[in-house]
């Protein structure tokens, strides 16, 4: 029966990446799913610190971006619900101070150093007096996400310097995607270390302050990634797995949790992310996968093209 299961989900991947209409299709409704199972597994808001991982605002409808009206219902939504929005940086900072996160706290991250951020999303966190953080692709900057291409993702302009030293100057944390967004299991050790050690020391000398954390890109990463990402010297690392910022971050620092937030979303597909339940369903979706197989959690479902290689668990 799993066999069967497998093919078929083979299947629809494959399907999926010659139909966007199709894939955007089957997202919402993996999203109607989850609103319905989080429901069932445990009503009510999640208090605990959680972050959101998003790519661009007002760049165009799909994946990698949300409509910039869509951003404001987000944040509006968190504002009213009593959420405070801290930088990746100021939640490190209080758990290391009080050994917990603050409650009913979220941290909004931008992958890639997209332009629409800057354009769009930074003016509506700066009418709320907050910041956000944003994890750049060093050696694209001023460019495009050419990267992205072997998933055919829409191509879409990155901030320049002047843009990034912009961000910085409103409080926004600024952080390494890597230089080239490579996947690092991909990678031989003298060339994951330059991934990682390369981002960071550009970031660093450019704007003269520390880079802490790293965000892996496509979200893979294995034992070798983890030790690589420790010996660059970052303090953590994101990944694309659900879940809430866990209180003793020593034992997972570089596999912190966040929930993806995407172009296929509708507003209580957004608020899901923040019920009890949501978590519960992602806790047995990872169980699932451990006993079929599928090792890599990321925003793109065409990774089945990228070599197989098994990651911690």
């Amino acid at each position: 029966m799993t066999a069967v299961v497998e093919r078929q989900v083979k299947r629809l991947k494959l399907f999926c990446v010659e139909s966007p209409a199709l894939k955007a299709r089957v997202k919402r409704l993996r999203n109607v799913g989850l609103r319905a199972l989080s429901g069932v597994c445990g009503p009510g808001i999640d208090h605990r610190a959680t972050i959101l991982g998003y790519h661009s605002v007002g760049d165009g409808q799909s994946d990698l971006s949300i409509p910039r009206e869509g951003f404001r219902r987000h944040v509006e939504w968190l504002v009213r619900h009593g959420y405070r929005m801290l930088t990746l940086r100021q939640l490190w900072a209080f758990v290391e101070a009080h050994g917990k996160p603050p409650a009913r706290s979220v941290v909004l991250t931008f992958d890639d150093g997209f332009r629409g951020v800057v354009r769009h999303a930074a003016p509506v966190l700066a009418e709320h007096g907050v910041a956000a953080t944003v994890f750049l692709v060093t050696d694209y900057i001023g460019k495009t996400n050419a990267y992205d291409r072997p998933l055919a993702a829409p191509e879409l302009p990155l901030m320049d310097w002047d843009e990034v030293e912009r961000l910085k100057r409103l409080g926004w944390d600024i952080q390494s995607h890597g230089k080239r967004h490579l996947p690092l299991v991909q990678l031989e050790p003298s060339a994951l270390d330059e991934e990682l050690a390369g981002s960071k020391r550009a970031l660093e000398q450019r704007l003269g302050d520390a880079v802490e954390f790293f965000c892996y890109p496509h979200g893979a990463f294995d034992g070798p990634a983890l030790a690589a990402v420790a010996r660059a010297g970052y303090l953590g690392a994101l990944t694309c797995r659900p879940g809430t910022f866990a209180e003793e971050v020593n034992g997972s620092r570089y596999r912190l949790p966040r929930s993806l937030v995407d172009g296929c979303m509708s507003q209580g597909d957004f608020s899901t992310r923040f019920r009890r339940g949501f978590f519960r369903v992602w806790a047995l979706a990872a169980w699932l996968r451990a006993r079929t197989g599928h090792e890599f959690d990321c925003p793109f479902d065409e990774l089945h093209k990228l070599p197989h290689r098994r990651l911690p668990t």
